[in-house]
């Protein structure tokens, strides 16, 4: 009965990064998942530049932040009002983010196949128009690559919320939440892809700043898996 009093007072539809930001940092925990999910970021990447064969071995290491991420989402969906969760269960949390990753790992391989293809296929063809062809073809899989990012970011909220890694694919029920609330969902995750990138290009061009990469990415994944709960939160509960 508590779950669904807080969906029904919180449910406005409104994305609130400063409610968001303040239940964030008013978390006690917060420095200490930060500082350990931005230390496994930075063992992956070790382990990747040392040997490019080990690859798989830094997909697992990342996929616990991945796994922990998913359960922010749950988390604050059930009960905004709660605080981050904890970091129990390492095991699930490693494998619901291996997952996770697996399904991204799908989506964004079918993006590169289909362009492959249509690259291939129009060599055969052996056109006057071929540079013209593959400019409108690289432009059209560059926006659809955008749409497939935007779209997986629910997914994953989708796969958090019910729990079920087939719901991590389930386009449609996906598309029809989104289009219950798409002001605020497109809005929750344009402010989070301007948190994320911006953060690593500043820092990347303060250089010193290069060394907090992993820990400020994680923090901003952490907050914009809050904005996506809100969003989501106030899409279940709108009629169609």
């Amino acid at each position: 009965m508590a779950k669904s009093k807080s969906r029904t007072t919180r449910s406005t539809g409104l994305l609130d990064p400063d409610l968001a930001l303040k239940a964030f940092f008013q978390d006690n925990t917060w420095m200490g998942k930060v500082g350990l999910g931005g230390m496994l970021y930075v063992i992956a990447t070790i382990i990747f530049c040392i040997n490019p064969l080990l690859f798989p071995i830094s997909v697992s290491i990342a996929s616990f932040n991945y796994g922990y991420l998913l359960k922010i989402i749950r988390t604050k969906v059930n009960n905004p009002e709660s605080s981050l969760p904890d970091l129990s269960d390492p095991i699930s949390l490693l494998f619901s983010g291996l997952s996770w990753l697996a399904i991204q790992s799908i989506l964004y391989l079918s993006i590169g196949a289909i362009f492959i293809f249509i690259v291939v296929a129009s060599i055969n063809m052996q056109t006057s128009f071929l540079t013209a062809f593959l400019l409108s073809a690289t432009l059209f899989m560059i926006v659809f690559g955008i749409f497939i990012n935007f779209l997986s970011t629910y997914l994953m909220v989708n796969m958090a919320v019910s729990e079920n890694v087939s719901s991590g694919l389930a386009f449609r029920q996906t598309l029809k939440i989104i289009k219950n609330n798409k002001n605020n969902m497109l809005l929750a995750w344009l402010l989070s892809c301007a948190l994320q990138i911006g953060s690593i290009v500043l820092l990347t061009l303060t250089i010193i700043g290069i060394s907090v990469v992993p820990y400020v990415l994680y923090t901003t994944q952490m907050i914009s898996c809050i904005f996506f709960a809100q969003v989501w939160l106030a899409s279940e509960t709108k009629p169609d």
